[in-house]
């Protein structure tokens, strides 16, 4: 009979207990260490293709005004799935942590608000100009202003990344920000490089 109450007791507590709640699911930036989920197989480069030449270079991370850095563009592909983001950098010293790279919306030719977002690792990076891949996942539409974003919250004055740009490019209109909120011209002739990269 004790077995028999104990067995009633031990039920009933399983019955009346909470549920375990289901992991919630976060749309958007994946960081840290996340990335997009679509494979970019058979994927190809879309306009613009003019934001890849390389000129010069505009230092990120290293001051506490350009943490933050975006380039304007108007996107004249085929609309389809933006899969990966190429970005050309450098390292100077021995950067660690991930670089945030970003697509926004375009606010009345401001950066807007944040739309998909990968990650690269910045330990990777080299002491020669190269291009690094971010994967996202997000629709990408023609005729449409977008910037790429590239965030680098880890560097410090002596470590810190140095990002490509491109004084032959159709839209030449760059952005640094301290806190990803508030923007400041960083010029208007020439752009970051990137290379966009999409599944129709």
């Amino acid at each position: 009979m004790r077995k028999l109450l104990i067995i009633l007791f031990l039920l009933t507590l399983l019955l009346t207990a909470t549920p375990v709640q289901p992991a919630t699911t976060v749309s958007g930036r994946p960081c840290p260490g996340g990335s997009g989920s679509l494979s970019c197989t058979g994927a190809t480069q879309q306009e613009p293709t003019d934001m890849d030449d390389n000129a010069s270079v505009y230092t990120i991370g290293r001051y506490t005004a350009a943490d933050w850095l975006a380039t304007q563009f108007v996107y004249t592909g085929t609309t389809g799935t933006l899969c990966r983001i190429d970005v050309a950098f450098v390292k100077v010293a021995s950067p660690t942590g991930n670089l945030n790279v970003c697509l926004y919306s375009n606010n009345e030719g401001e950066v807007g608000t944040e739309i998909a977002c990968g990650t690269i690792d910045s330990g990777t990076f080299t002491d020669s100009m190269a291009w690094y891949s971010a994967t996202v996942e997000t629709t990408i539409t023609n005729g449409t202003t977008y910037w790429i974003v590239v965030e680098d919250p880890s560097a410090d004055g002596t470590n810190y990344q140095q990002w490509g740009t491109d004084n032959t490019c159709t839209t030449e209109n760059m952005r640094g920000s301290a806190d990803g909120t508030t923007w400041s011209d960083n010029g208007t002739a020439s752009c970051y490089e990137i290379r966009l990269y999409i599944k129709e």
